[in-house]
């Protein structure tokens, strides 16, 4: 089995896994972390003739994702449904008459890498993230020292609040007609 992921505009969230007996199955890593993979694929990897109209049939909502596709030359991204790990095993199980091997190809081998997967979006995340608590760890607070500059600030606070209530006063009376 070889494993690929799309070179591109923001197509660095698609890894694909591909085996020479059933053919290729594109997997999303979703915002939220969670791994999809495209009912299109797994249905073409089972055999059936025309995997969209199956997709569409089987009852099983996913979610519609943009998944990069490429052909020969071309590239680009369409709407596709998504199926997370356990949508996909329903979807399998459903399946009329499987290629041999493929519900443990699926189970063992792609499902297993993908849990493995850090996508490069993700480590990216993840560095950006240490980055900006540790330099909020590092930065000292703020804090008001002097009593006249806090005495100020809180004046003019009152005086924007008062003057959003007489607003709001006005333009409830010009909603109802009165002025």
């Amino acid at each position: 089995m070889s494993r690929y992921v799309f070179e591109g505009k923001n197509f660095e969230n698609c890894v694909v896994f591909s085996d020479e007996r059933f053919g290729e199955i594109r997997m999303l890593v979703d915002d939220d972390g969670t791994k999809l993979y495209a009912g299109v694929d797994i249905a073409a990897c089972m055999g059936y003739a025309a995997p969209g109209k199956v997709i569409m049939r089987c009852g099983i909502p996913g979610r519609i994702r943009m998944v990069p596709w490429v052909f020969k030359k071309k590239q680009g991204a369409t709407d596709t449904r998504c199926f997370d790990e356990e949508e996909a095993r329903q979807f399998i199980d459903r399946g009329q008459s499987l290629p041999e091997g493929f519900r443990e190809w699926f189970c063992q081998e792609v499902v297993q890498q993908s849990r493995n997967i850090k996508v490069e979006r993700e480590v990216r995340i993840e560095a950006g993230k240490e980055y900006e608590f540790e330099k909020c760890m590092e930065a000292e607070p703020n804090v008001i020292k002097s009593r006249s500059v806090q005495e100020d600030a809180f004046e003019k606070l009152d005086s924007i609040i008062m003057e959003i209530l007489t607003l709001k006063k006005e333009l409830a009376g010009k909603m109802n007609g009165i002025t």
